[in-house]
């Protein structure tokens, strides 16, 4: 990869207080707080004059009804989402943050309709609904799974993020093994052969592309998943990466003990409908 090329580095540094509905953003600035407990108000305000002061939102006092939700950026694009929800932020450096719309109201709490947070990346918890209610398999209730959205910058509108490495595992797998199937609903399977337990089921080494035409990306790319690197012991994980706007790169991962790879185009169609479900349509910018 050239230098040109190359992603800016995106530090994560935000955390979810689940227990109290708080959540944090550290901007290596300056700390945001996302408090909706008086106590917590209480304390920010208590801490208004010292360094890196938590700044309290609350949607009820946002200038504009919220309605209850948190409102936050990528490039152009706003998301909003209830505000009580676990969101991890990724850190923006100011050179970067300085190219995007200038939000309508700075003044506002951040959080609000009209001043969005603003972030490199954004991760939050999914449930993937036809799992979590299944009944005859318990072992197919998914814990909460996490799914990351993440800002690419106009001038590397041509990086396609890991998908191209998703891409290169299938074609690897493939040509290495000349082992591929249709058995799996709407995907290619192409995985390494063996008579072995230490190289089958969730450790099974292979990757799964979409078949021509049966479900792409949102540009148009083969919908492809790499299950080549061991995490857990008996498990690979499994990993998606593709670009889903001109500005936004969607990933997320998975073990086959949880999701089974049967399920995985429903899951990332009901995924893409949450994320088109969330974003704020035609939101206006002051410039």
């Amino acid at each position: 990869m050239t230098e040109k090329n190359k992603p800016n580095p995106v530090v994560i540094l935000l955390m979810l207080a689940v227990a109290t509905g708080a959540v944090y953003m550290l901007s290596g600035k300056q700390q945001f707080k996302f408090a909706n407990g008086e106590a917590e108000q209480q304390q920010a305000g208590a801490e208004k004059n010292t360094p890196n002061a938590p700044v309290t939102y609350d949607p009820a006092k946002c200038k504009q009804d919220a309605q209850g939700m948190v409102y936050f950026a990528l490039g152009s694009t706003v998301f909003k989402m209830p505000y009580q929800q676990a969101l991890f932020i990724g850190g923006m450096v100011p050179k970067e943050e300085a190219t995007l719309p200038k939000r309508p109201d700075p003044s506002e709490l951040e959080g609000c309709p009209s001043n969005p947070i603003k972030g490199s990346s954004y991760t939050f918890a999914y449930r993937y609904e036809q799992l979590v209610k299944n009944k005859h398999n318990p072992n197919l209730r998914m814990s909460p799974d996490v799914l990351s959205i993440i800002y690419v910058p106009p001038e590397y509108s041509g990086f396609l993020g890991l998908q191209a490495t998703w891409e290169n595992d299938f074609e690897r797998v493939r040509q290495k093994y000349q082992a591929c199937d249709e058995l799996v609903s709407g995907l290619i399977v192409c995985r390494q052969p063996s008579a072995g337990p230490k190289l089958q089921g969730g450790m099974e080494l292979s990757a799964y592309q979409a078949k021509a035409g049966s479900y792409d990306t949102p540009t148009g790319r083969r919908f492809t998943v790499s299950c080549m690197v061991p995490q857990l012991p008996g498990e690979r994980e499994c990993v998606v990466d593709y670009r889903y706007s001109a500005e936004i790169n969607v990933h997320y991962k998975f073990h086959r003990n949880n999701l089974p790879i049967s399920e995985v185009i429903n899951y990332d169609r009901s995924l893409r409908k949450r994320l088109e479900d969330m974003q704020v349509k035609n939101y206006i910018w002051s410039n």
